[in-house]
């Protein structure tokens, strides 16, 4: 109900409905969804072919106006209906899928039949797909304690049914101790998903840490005032305190990254640090005298005027010139780190959203659990601003904070990777 209310009140959508027959027992349901577009399924194979045509026609001839949702008809796991399911696939001659579906041991395969139906009936709507997991259990009862919460937003317009199951993100556990992600090429952004978006944004400064709750502490203050005495790369640009250029050449807003500095503080220590776009290496050489690392290392293009000033300043520094999306720059991280993880990585290369969900995509293999990412420009920068979001969205990694200054904002978003 909240989710149809959602698409009526806030997004002036029509909705047309699927969901099964036993939620017509509920009074409010049955009458208000009697009266739009719906299907009630029925279980049984016996059903599934009018099931299916029903599905069709009810997504068939949508607006720009209408939303077609599908509420999925789920079954509680068990190894006889994982290997039903799978035989299933294979039976109406979905071989490919089926194999996808038999390396997933701890999930049912997916039923395909309705959506693949919506989308041939409409090829040219986005797919807003929304996993509800067991992050909000309120015991732990059998299955143990509750797990993360993965959301997506995923435009599929025009993509070939066959094909929905190699959308989204895919983990695999192999490749050492640490893993691999292997995260999907994005799209662009249809409307549909800047609105996700934008609910994202509402839904994440509700729940992070802010420059509001640490700045009335002594610390911030002092913090505060050295990041200004430090100097900018540009008075004109960045402003906002900073007494002279020069120094440091911090490209920071001064209330953001003292924040920022003061929340690390109180998470560290962290042995091994990562920043992807150093430009003079101010932001490293300042973090690494107030955090302090063991090993700190940086991914830069090189081409600051003032590229090459402070990282000699940087105790056991390593430094890789090129891009950051090339494979020599894995490369060397592998190198360097020689099986350690990553504990902080800074990012503020490439300020695109393909650029940084690369830049994050190139991390992830070299991060456990727990390794913290602070991405810079989340409010500057809109292509940053939806990688950022998406990341949080989809899960990849939990927010803790987002920095945003009053005057001349930046942004600085600080998550954890799941």
């Amino acid at each position: 109900m909240i989710l149809l209310a959602t698409l009526l009140l806030d997004y002036n959508l029509r909705p047309r409905v699927i969901m099964l027959d036993k939620f017509q027992w509920e009074p409010v349901l049955n009458a208000l969804l009697d009266r739009i577009p719906n299907v009630f399924i029925r279980q049984g194979t016996v059903h599934r072919e009018a099931t299916i045509d029903a599905i069709g026609a009810v997504a068939r001839g949508l607006g720009s106006h209408d939303a077609f949702v599908l509420f999925p008809e789920g079954h509680d796991f068990s190894l006889r209906r994982r290997i039903t399911a799978i035989d299933n696939l294979r039976q109406r001659g979905h071989e490919e899928l089926a194999g996808k579906a038999d390396q997933m041991a701890n999930v049912l395969a997916p039923r395909i039949g309705g959506v693949t139906a919506a989308i041939a009936a409409a090829p040219e709507a986005d797919v807003a797909v929304c996993l509800v997991g067991t992050d909000r259990r309120l015991d732990r009862g059998p299955g143990g304690p509750t797990g993360p919460l993965h959301r997506r937003a995923v435009a599929l317009c025009n993509q070939p049914p066959a094909r929905m199951m190699d959308s989204g993100r895919t983990r695999e556990t192999g490749g050492g101790p640490m893993g691999r992600f292997q995260a999907p090429t994005r799209p662009i952004v249809s409307p549909l998903e800047r609105d996700f978006l934008a609910l994202q944004r509402h839904l994440l400064m509700d729940k992070v840490c802010g420059v509001r709750e640490l700045s009335g502490q002594a610390e911030f203050g002092r913090l505060r005032d050295l990041i200004c005495q430090s100097g900018t790369d540009c008075l004109r640009h960045f402003g906002n305190g900073y007494l002279s250029e020069g120094g440091l050449a911090l490209q920071q807003n001064p209330d953001e990254f003292a924040a920022l500095c003061l929340f690390l503080k109180r998470r560290g220590p962290f042995s091994t640090y990562l920043e992807i776009g150093s430009a003079s290496g101010g932001t490293g050489l300042f973090l690494s005298r107030e955090i302090g690392f063991d090993l700190a290392m940086s991914i830069d293009d090189g081409e600051h005027s003032r590229a090459s000033e402070q990282k000699v300043n940087l105790a056991g520094f390593k430094e890789f010139v090129g891009s950051s999306h090339s494979p020599e720059a894995a490369t060397f991280l592998e190198a360097t780190l020689q099986g350690l993880p990553l504990d902080l990585a800074f990012v503020d290369g490439d300020h695109t959203e393909e650029g940084v969900w690369k830049d994050i995509e190139m991390l992830l293999p070299f991060c456990l659990p727990g390794t913290l990412i602070v991405v810079h420009d989340t409010r500057a920068c809109a292509g940053v601003e939806i990688a950022w979001l998406r990341a949080t969205w989809e899960g990849i990694i939990t927010p803790l904070a987002e920095f945003i200054g009053d005057q001349k904002p930046l942004g600085i978003g600080v998550g954890r990777v799941n």
